[in-house]
């Protein structure tokens, strides 16, 4: 082969390794070594040291045979370079065309049978390889196939790392520098080396901490073990340690789980169960503790139905009381307000009753009795030419259960009355003068609803004067709004009056009520409060030794209501006078 310059082989940039081969050498030195040493060992050994010393000294040999190793096999591979790179011409002498191809044809057996380097006869691909480019710098399939060792070599790299071997992964990539690797891949995979050992003593620490939550107790959550245990699992799957401890943790939760049943707090339970199955479906610890926490939950189930029984018949008991003491008050109010003549608020607590009890039988009575005094006093309405009042008065009986025969007959006579009403008030044209008189009678009319006079004296009074206006005008809407206002005008005097301690004035204020709108269903009640005062009257007049006006106070009282409660008391005493 004529002589000629030539670049010296290089294997370029490549990223991946193989460490079988190495592996094995580097285990077989490692006998070897471990065999000399023990040779050597001499007799003060530290076996019988704590293990914290023998942890220490592991340490430090293993720092110093690293360094050794590292520093041998750099030693080794420059020297081999060199001793290459100074014979180059004569191994191109030594090496014909033939012996390239065998030597070719040996390295690719080689890297089919996986002997990639660090065979100790030298057949391994590394050393093949070399020797082809020793002698033939420009070979393709060898800068190839040494192209393919170092990216197996780094493969094996990523090997030892994954495996721990940090020690073989160090001495590879010490290898793969002197192989020309880039100095950024280099730097990468001591990055990743660097990395890993960080990351196993992390992993020491992690498995302390699940540990320690195991033995406290503390199983789940984000802290606890059985998660601890998970984290350290994720980061070495094939880690056996995390393995036991996650059965460990698991066979932990069960137990509290049964501790859980036996308290009675099956919620927790039932917790621990579903977390347990949802780490480990076959947990051969679930059939039975699932059994014993069905067994719990029905017999919790019975006594809190045997619970809500009871708690709703105390319910349905107190239900029941509280409607008969609703349905008695409403039965007492619908009383009251009938006997005032409060007809509408005697009708709804009647029906307030019947809908406590809609076989109330007091209640069915009182509603028939609002029905025929709503009647009655439709009637009346209708014969006072009322048929505002009459509309009002049928609505309510129909309300209160009053039959269509009841009502039938008084809804004709309250549209006939309409119908004469609307005719007799129609508008007439007045004249001057009759307008003129309309006007007098009207400030007449104001004037004595002013001073009081609502039906006396008869002929100027309020009342009459009014009628008067609409005698010569029916439409007259002053009139109208003057004459329908008086009953309540009448009401606000007498109240007044009564509160005023004035008897004689609220007696002519209920006088006038009585004659404008004898079926107001207010007049029974003011009727009661005015005997009240008559009746405080004759007790002022009895204190003062006035008998006569005491007497005539009893019977003004009497007259307005006959059956006051206070009436018997008085005139006892005024017969013992």
């Amino acid at each position: 082969m004529p002589e000629r310059q030539r670049p010296e082989p290089t294997l370029g940039e490549f990223d991946g390794l193989d460490a079988e081969q190495l592996e094995s050498n580097q285990r077989r030195r490692r006998a070897e070594g471990s065999g000399r040493a023990g040779a050597r060992a001499p007799a003060g050994s530290t076996a019988g040291r704590p293990g914290a010393a023998r942890s220490g000294s592991r340490r430090a040999r293993r720092q110093r045979r690293r360094f050794v190793t590292t520093l041998i096999g750099v030693v080794l591979v420059l020297g081999t370079a060199l001793a290459v790179w100074l014979n180059q011409d004569w191994l191109r002498q030594q090496v014909s065309g033939s012996d390239t191809a065998s030597l070719v044809e040996a390295a690719a057996r080689a890297e089919q049978q996986g002997r990639w380097h660090g065979s100790v006869d030298g057949d391994d691909a590394l050393s093949l390889y070399r020797r082809i480019l020793a002698a033939d710098a420009d070979n393709d399939p060898a800068r190839l196939g040494l192209r393919r060792v170092g990216e197996q070599l780094q493969v094996q790299v990523e090997q030892a790392i994954a495996a721990g071997d940090q020690e073989r992964a160090g001495l590879l990539i010490q290898e793969l520098a002197v192989l020309g690797l880039p100095g950024s891949r280099i730097e990468e995979l001591q990055g990743r080396l660097q990395q890993a050992s960080t990351s196993q003593a992390q992993g020491q620490a992690l498995l302390a901490q699940a540990r320690q939550a195991l033995a406290a107790g503390d199983i789940e959550g984000d802290d606890g073990a059985l998660a601890l245990f998970r984290r350290l699992q994720a980061s070495d799957s094939g880690n056996a340690v995390a393995r036991r401890g996650i059965d460990d943790a698991l066979a932990a939760r069960l137990a509290q789980a049964r501790q859980q049943v036996a308290a009675g707090d099956l919620l927790a339970a039932q917790a621990g169960i579903d977390l347990v199955a949802a780490q480990s479906a076959q947990h051969a610890g679930l059939p039975e503790l699932r059994q014993m926490l069905a067994q719990a939950q029905a017999e919790q189930a019975a006594a809190e139905q045997q619970r809500l029984a009871q708690a709703q018949a105390e319910q349905a008991e107190q239900a029941r009381q509280q409607q008969a003491r609703d349905l008695a008050a409403a039965i007492d109010g619908a009383n009251a307000h009938l006997a005032a003549g409060r007809l509408p608020q005697a009708g709804q607590g009647y029906r307030r009753a019947l809908g406590l009890d809609p076989e109330h039988e007091p209640a069915r009575r009182g509603l028939a009795r609002v029905a025929a005094e709503s009647l009655a006093q439709a009637e009346a309405a209708i014969a006072d030419s009322n048929s505002e009042r009459g509309r009002q008065l049928l609505a309510q009986a129909r309300q209160a259960g009053a039959g269509e025969s009841q009502l039938a007959p008084l809804a004709e006579r309250l549209d006939a009355l309409e119908g004469r009403l609307a005719s007799v008030l129609a508008r007439p044209e007045l004249s001057a003068a009759e307008q003129q008189r309309l006007d007098a009678l009207m400030n007449r009319a104001r004037a004595a609803d002013q001073a009081g006079r609502l039906v006396e004296p008869a002929g100027d009074s309020a009342y009459d004067l009014y009628r008067q206006v609409l005698s010569i005008d029916p439409m007259d809407e002053a009139a109208r709004n003057g004459v329908n206002a008086l009953p309540r005008r009448a009401q606000a005097l007498a109240n007044h009056h009564i509160e005023l301690g004035q008897p004689d004035q609220a007696d002519q204020a209920v006088a006038a009520l009585q004659a404008m709108a004898p079926m107001n269903p207010m007049l029974p009640e003011l009727k009661r409060q005015l005997a009240a005062a008559w009746l405080a009257s004759a007790e002022r007049a009895l204190q003062a030794g006035a008998t006569g006006q005491a007497r005539q106070a009893l019977e003004r009282a009497r007259a307005l209501a006959p059956a006051h409660p206070d009436l018997p008391a008085l005139a006892a005493r005024l017969s013992g006078q």
